[in-house]
């Protein structure tokens, strides 16, 4: 749909869209730091020629009000001056952000600039990492991640010092904004937060203890924050949409989102492949949540066991069935992650069936022991989010202010569990044998 603006100005097509883009900055459609959609996105949204929404945005950051990073993307880097007010008006400017707080700048922000390699970076994580067994940090996210950053760190000259909220050897626990107020005041030259799982309120407590901190921090998140805070996230959405892009584009016309529990973070990529399937111009509906109201994830629970007695269930509901003697129609099941995956794998293959020749099966997070099932999976950028947090916070110490969210996005890596072709190689196999 082509956007319609109540009050246009006067003159080219571009000066209209700069004024309207200006708007809606100031509006909070979109807040300092988050990032713009495309402009091939944008030039749809307004119905021009790509080369007069680039105009657009080209005077947009040739005035301060955007950001444009190649790679990366275009983002807010400061509010525009009211319409009715001259340049210098754009300085010191409060705002509220689609209702929520205004989130005021860092003391950090007039701060000296400082060299990254004199620098000692805190990284807060929830749970002690040191010296896990093999296989719990091959699949833990927080020390990937905590890799990533120390490339960018000890790149440089850097140190990093740690901080975990579990504090087994000082006494116990502490909170997020307690970490936070503690490492800075021990002279931490930047604070790094790692919180990549569903904390409940972590998110508001991290962003209130960030209002007034002498020194930097970069909040290293599961998905976007609505507020002035340098934060990298994964965008999860989007991880949904590549599971069932890939299945559709594989032959699977028939999708089932397995989600044998619920979280924001199910919803997300329940969304991402609603998304998908609307884009291959299939109703949302065509992507089938089962079961249809799950509950919140059990804790302590074993997840591979959850999803085994839910896909059990669905096996004998008819949600998963092998396709009829010479149906086109195949059934294209994403699991919520790996683990109710494996439990998929365990009950279709007591029920005599294989994915990749009965039906497609996808999960995410592609742990280690997907390479061995042969299980297709979405890998999230872990070493990737922690060299963002580590360039973020370079910039940071350089002087550089401006609060930018950088998303980033998965890799699919197809493997047997939805490759239709070769479960029809290997039918061949068996009849030639």
């Amino acid at each position: 749909m082509t956007r319609q603006t109540a009050s246009r100005p006067q003159g080219p097509a571009y000066v209209r869209i700069t004024e309207d883009l200006k708007s809606r900055i100031r509006q909070g459609r979109w807040p300092v730091g988050a990032m713009l959609p495309s402009r091939h996105s944008l030039a749809r949204e307004y119905g021009v020629a790509l080369v007069t929404m680039q105009r657009a945005v080209e005077q947009l950051t040739q005035d301060g009000t955007l950001q444009a990073h190649p790679g990366r993307g275009t983002f807010v880097a400061s509010p525009p001056a009211p319409a009715d007010a001259g340049a210098s008006a754009r300085a010191g400017s409060a705002r509220t952000m689609s209702g929520l707080p205004t989130m005021a700048r860092h003391a950090a922000d007039s701060a000296q600039p400082q060299s990254l390699s004199s620098a000692t970076v805190a990284i807060i994580v929830p749970v002690r990492i040191a010296e896990p067994p093999a296989a719990a940090w091959e699949e833990a996210w927080e020390p990937l991640v905590v890799r990533g950053v120390e490339r960018v760190i000890a790149g440089v000259g850097g140190r990093t010092r740690f901080l975990s909220l579990d504090q087994p050897d000082k006494g116990g626990p502490v909170s997020w904004g307690e970490a936070v107020r503690r490492l800075a005041a021990e002279g931490a030259s930047a604070i790094i937060v790692i919180e990549i799982y569903d904390y409940a309120g972590a998110q508001s407590e991290i962003v209130s203890a960030a209002v007034g901190l002498a020194c930097p921090l970069v909040y290293v998140t599961w998905r976007p924050v609505p507020y002035f805070i340098p934060h990298v996230y994964y965008d999860a959405r989007h991880a949904g949409y590549q599971a069932a892009e890939h299945l559709l584009k594989s032959g699977y016309r028939r999708l089932v989102f397995f989600q044998p529990f619920t979280a924001q973070w199910v919803m997300d990529r329940l969304a991402g492949a609603r998304d998908a399937a609307r884009r291959s111009g299939l109703a949302a509906d065509s992507v089938r949540a089962y079961p249809g109201s799950p509950h919140p994830y059990p804790p302590g629970a074993d997840p591979v066991e959850v999803g085994y007695r839910s896909a059990r269930k669905a096996l004998a509901a008819g949600v998963l069935r092998p396709p009829s003697p010479g149906a086109k129609e195949r059934t294209g099941v994403i699991a919520v992650n790996d683990h109710t995956a494996y439990g998929v794998l365990r009950a279709a293959t007591e029920a005599g069936l294989t994915p990749g020749r009965d039906f497609g099966l996808i999960g995410f997070d592609d742990a280690p022991q997907s390479r061995v099932v042969g299980l297709t999976s979405v890998r999230p950028p872990l070493d990737a989010l922690g060299e963002e947090a580590g360039h973020l916070v370079a910039r940071a110490l350089a002087g550089d202010a401006s609060a930018l969210q950088v998303g980033l996005r998965s890799l699919l890596v197809p493997r047997a569990s939805t490759c239709l072709q070769a479960a029809g190689a290997k039918r061949r196999a068996r009849r030639e044998a």
